[in-house]
């Protein structure tokens, strides 16, 4: 299934060519939750981010099929389901294509399907869709899988159609209200003792990959919308000129700079952005302001942002004479690359070492102490399977590997070696695996002994 994935950027601009603009939804708009077919309030759907997919069955299953669809009824469906379904029919394959790629790459349930396509859409749409069509499938799936564990659901409405001689599975699904790769913040829209209503917290800092979804929660007994000031709101691909929360209800919008149109100073080191927002009745006005994480963080930025997301990087308090801290440089939420130079590396390069990739800067000596955590990465879920002596057993299998102890740590390191401009460089890369899927990565052109030592230092601050 081909759909939005949000956090890797080259999809997200992808999904931003695919846009579907739609014109606002209108502040009166409600579901009657007295009519809507399916065994959930709608109440519950209307300010949560859907999108729509599609697929094509390989062959037919008459048993699977809700509707029959005419080409009029067809011409009448929401302009982002009519895209996945145009989508989808590029995907069927040949019958040499499917024995190529495997006939399980296309196994779903019980029918099999070719690879699909979904869209985003405006959640007005969907249930307009599926108040008209009472027949899809509902299933609620629960979820703890964000940073508090708090209890969510996602809803989903499955259901399969034949039109134009090809059958086609149709989903509509509506996201959790809380992100699973990223922390969040609440702003909650309520009365103050005078009974007036207020904004908590009006004016907001948040970090892009870090803490910027922001549930605008309304904590009051009527329904409100949210605009943009002078302009859209950008959310998903889709664009809206208000938002409407109903009652009792929250919406989350991802922030990111990118999809926010104010001008910014291309010089400045840290980018940010204003969201500026109003809501309606009571004329609340609120801000707030998206930045993105430095290109190189400092030791006190490396230890904040990533505090946002249970991540806790260590620092060495052991280097070779004459290094010192030069950059923390953000690879994932669970996965940061800490450099560290001296006189003749920082002369050298100059700031363009290319921090935890360039097989040259390891060579001459250059250090990067990298972080990563399987419990951030997993959205926060431990694995109870998970066993650092394993972990290190698999990556001991490099043919020019090592396995240590180290302090009573599983270790593994490697020599990594490369031809560059026409000779032979090489690297040491120590491993140290400890509890809770937590590893440290010690990169260096220096002597085994000096990254023992390094590694020694982080796992005595692991300790404390």
């Amino acid at each position: 299934m081909k759909s939005k994935v949000l956090i890797i950027i080259g999809i997200i601009v992808a999904a931003a060519v695919l846009a579907v603009t739609i014109v606002g939804m209108p502040a009166d708009y409600k579901t009657d939750d007295t009519s809507f077919p399916y065994d959930v309030e709608s109440d519950h759907l209307i300010a949560r981010n859907v999108d729509v997919s599609a697929r094509v069955a390989m062959e037919k299953f008459p048993d699977k099929v809700c509707y029959d669809v005419t080409d009029a009824e067809y011409g009448q469906f929401p302009e982002a389901l009519k895209q996945a379904m145009v989508d989808a029919i590029e995907e069927i394959k040949t019958s040499n294509q499917i024995a190529e790629y495997g006939k399980e790459r296309f196994f779903f349930e019980d029918v099999s399907y070719f690879d699909g396509y979904s869209k985003t859409m405006h959640p007005k749409d969907a249930l307009d869709f599926l108040n008209e069509h009472d027949s899809f499938k509902l299933t609620e799936k629960h979820t703890i899988q964000n940073i508090g564990h708090i209890d969510d659901v996602a809803y989903s409405f499955d259901c399969d159609i034949n039109y134009n001689d090809h059958q086609y599975l149709l989903s509509f699904r509506f996201d959790p209200l809380y992100p699973s790769w990223e922390n969040f913040v609440i702003l909650n829209i309520t009365k103050n003792n005078s009974g007036v209503s207020v904004i908590q917290n009006p004016d907001t800092v948040v970090y892009t990959s870090f803490n910027a979804t922001v549930l605008f929660t309304n904590n009051l007994d009527y329904d409100i919308t949210l605009s943009r000031q002078g302009g859209t709101i950008q959310n998903g691909g889709t664009s809206f000129d208000e938002i409407t929360i109903p009652a009792g209800q929250s919406w989350p919008h991802m922030l990111r700079t990118w999809n926010l149109d104010d001008q910014y100073d291309e010089s400045e080191h840290l980018r940010s952005v204003p969201f500026n927002y109003e809501i309606q009745p009571g004329n609340l006005i609120g801000k707030v302001t998206v930045k993105n994480y430095p290109r190189c963080m400092t030791e006190t930025e490396v230890t904040s942002l990533y505090s946002q997301v249970n991540a806790h990087p260590k620092f060495p308090s052991y280097l070779p004479d004459g290094y010192s801290f030069e950059c923390g440089i953000h690879n994932m939420n669970a996965y940061v690359h800490m450099t560290y130079l001296n006189d003749f590396l920082r002369e050298k390069y100059d700031g363009n070492f290319g921090g935890n990739h360039q097989f040259e800067f390891f060579a001459d000596g250059g250090i990067s102490v990298d972080y990563y955590d399987e419990y951030v990465l997993n959205s926060w879920t431990a694995n109870p399977n998970y066993d650092k002596h394993a972990k290190a057993k698999e990556n001991a299998e490099h043919p020019r590997a090592t396995s240590l102890t180290i302090l009573n740590e599983p270790a593994v390191l490697t020599q990594e070696s490369a031809t560059v401009d026409g000779m032979v460089q090489s690297y040491n890369k120590l491993q140290v695996f400890l509890d809770d899927g937590v590893r440290h990565q010690i990169r260096a052109g220096l002597p085994q002994e000096e990254l023992i030592k390094i590694a020694e230092s982080l796992i005595l601050q692991e300790s404390d």
